[in-house]
């Protein structure tokens, strides 16, 4: 019966958990204060969270956001809940932990529509959840595996060898599409680039979306781009389809010229 401890079962189970499936780093903080100062940078042991440490990730994830929301971010993340019933508790981790995967939902989706998938999954769970079909380790389950999905959609470019705006554009023309071989695949890839560069070098110029010549001349690139590149399993109908798409993502992605969404 000795093996049956808290560390055992909960504690070690966690912390592989979080190694193994969610790509965190673990510390084992049992001498953190032998010299009496904390080795991992806490000023006392009631703090729960690394303030020197989520600050700097709070910067590399979200480049854009200003200082005044870096730090309305750190104070609602570190604000002191031990106050707050076990019910209560729950309730504010349930709503953090909601409006962290949607914020990482928006800035996916926003890079890439493709991907309302994930969303959509997402937003069936925390249904079911509420209307009792699922046990909150049920749900636990299924987010552990979501999150795994989101960060390796996160580094699907790397895999495919192309750039994420690259990427985008990709998976317009191959979401859905015909089978492709693996050299229908790469000759996919290369128009990708190909027209990507061609865009944003020659036709994304100064407002070239307020006027009717330039948007146009895009139109036309992207027809005659697509027409010379995809392969022949591309119907009328689909071709057709696939230009609209195409055509409407670089104008929601693209305002003007040397802008878009996609990080320099």
């Amino acid at each position: 019966m000795s093996g049956y401890t808290e560390d055992h079962l909960i504690e070690q189970p966690a912390i592989q958990l979080m190694e193994h499936e969610l790509g965190w780093e673990s510390a084992n903080a049992y001498d953190e204060w032998a010299g009496g100062v904390s080795s991992l940078g806490r000023e006392a042991k009631r703090e729960v969270v690394l303030g020197s440490r989520l600050r700097p990730v709070l910067v590399k994830l979200n480049p854009e956001l200003p200082a005044e929301a870096l730090d309305a971010a750190v104070e609602e993340l570190t604000w002191d809940r031990s106050a707050l019933s076990l019910v209560e508790g729950n309730r504010e981790i349930d709503k953090q932990l909601r409006a962290l995967i949607e914020r990482k939902f928006d800035k996916m989706i926003r890079l890439n529509a493709t991907r309302h998938d994930f969303l959509d999954r997402f937003q069936k769970m925390i249904e079911e959840y509420n209307n009792g079909a699922l046990s909150i380790e049920e749900l636990f389950d299924e987010l552990v595996s979501l999150s795994k999905e989101l960060n390796e959609e996160e580094e699907r470019h790397v895999r495919e060898n192309v750039s994420e705006e690259q990427l985008a554009i990709f998976d317009i023309l191959t979401r859905p599409g015909p089978d492709l071989d693996p050299r229908e695949v790469e000759s996919i890839k290369k128009v990708c680039k190909e027209l990507l560069g061609k865009l944003k070098t020659e036709l994304l110029v100064l407002a070239w979306r307020n006027k009717r010549t330039t948007r146009a001349a895009v139109r036309v690139e992207i027809e005659k781009m697509l027409d010379a590149g995809l392969p022949e399993k591309y119907t009328a109908e689909l071709f057709e389809q696939k230009c609209g798409v195409l055509f409407q993502h670089v104008l929601e992605k693209y305002p003007d010229e040397g802008q878009s969404v996609y990080p320099a």
